[in-house]
């Protein structure tokens, strides 16, 4: 530990302030994997976060729980990470797609990790390194709205089991493939790995997702299917089909969201 001032005030983000959309990468061994599930549900903490519980769980300590789930909002890294446990040789390895905006008890971890002494550069300690927060969210108290989650990819590794799978020998291979999401307004093409869309309607990718969607939140959400396609390419699309850098963006698809119809979050 690095013995953070004990009476130090780490305030959340602001709700309007919250990234539309967060990532999270889990394992079967992960601490909170099925992040669904009651077991895994984190109970809703009323007592504020300590300068301690923050400096163990950006530590990545395996001995303490902490009361945080970490998030990405860099599907792209998320993505990585993926890649970095399937080589691993875990399993089940998941992506959770979240609907974070105006959520209540998200803290940004790469602020709160440079008031704790983490930083780059030469001499930095490898467990307090700055960069590896950057785009890191922390949810303090666990997932309560179940609905916010839109989708989960999981990929051809994450078929629930039983029992421990004992790996082949040799080295590990993710195989990618490209995915095409396409309808009147747009056509985007990215590479994901084999079976990452949750739903058997690999041949169409677009529907694959608006019934992921469907089937976890009972909303048909154009919105939200699109803000996850653009997260996925990894920039905004607009609806054109062209793809525009952030300074364009604005707000993605223009201020209104006429697409989105009447859902359990308050848009449209």
């Amino acid at each position: 530990m690095n013995n953070p001032t004990q009476n130090q005030h780490y305030s959340p983000i602001p709700r309007d302030q919250v990234p539309w959309l967060l990532f999270r990468v889990e394992h079967r061994l992960s601490s909170s994997y099925g992040t669904l599930s009651a077991q895994a549900r984190i109970a809703r903490i009323v007592t504020p976060p300590t300068p301690d519980d923050f400096d163990r769980h950006l530590l990545n300590s395996k001995y303490f729980l902490t009361p945080f789930l970490s998030y990405f909002s860099n599907f792209r890294r998320a993505l990585a990470l993926y890649r970095a446990f399937r080589l691993e040789g875990r399993h089940e390895v998941t992506i959770t797609a979240l609907w974070a905006r105006d959520m209540a008890n998200i803290y940004n971890a790469e602020e709160i990790a440079q008031t704790l002494g983490f930083r780059d550069g030469d001499g930095a300690n490898p467990r307090r390194m700055l960069r590896d927060h950057i785009g890191e969210f922390l949810i303090h108290g666990g997932i309560v709205d179940t609905y916010r989650i839109l989708t989960i990819f999981r990929g051809m590794n994450a078929t629930p089991t039983p029992t421990p799978i004992i790996p082949s020998p040799g080295p590990i291979t993710i195989r990618e493939v490209d995915v095409v999401f396409e309808c009147d307004a747009y056509q985007a093409i990215t590479t994901l790995p084999e079976g990452f869309l949750p739903s058997s309607l690999q041949d169409n990718a677009l529907r694959a997702l608006d019934e992921e969607i469907y089937r976890r939140t009972g909303v048909l959400n154009d919105f939200w299917r699109d803000m996850i396609v653009s997260a996925l390419m990894g920039r905004p699309v607009n609806w054109a089909g062209r793809f525009m850098g952030g300074e364009q963006m604005g707000f993605l698809f223009g201020d209104t969201g006429q697409r989105v119809q009447r859902s359990p979050l308050g848009m449209g």
